[in-house]
């Protein structure tokens, strides 16, 4: 990977949503991270852990 300004956005539960990683993105972050999810959470597969792990395109690396 070839990173610009080597800034990235650790994985933070309940402040990393997709909106706020985007943002990041936008003003520098090479890397962001989904929310944290814990083990339980993925092995349950609810609907709000569903809605944590979503992202878009323009939060892909670069």
């Amino acid at each position: 990977m070839n990173f610009q300004n080597k800034l990235i956005l650790a994985p933070l539960a309940g402040i990393t949503d997709s909106v706020f990683r985007r943002i990041c993105r936008r003003h520098g972050a090479d890397i962001t991270w989904s929310e944290m999810v814990s083990a339980d959470g993925l092995v349950h597969g609810t609907e709000k852990n569903a809605r944590l792990l979503k992202f878009t395109a323009e939060e892909r690396p670069p």
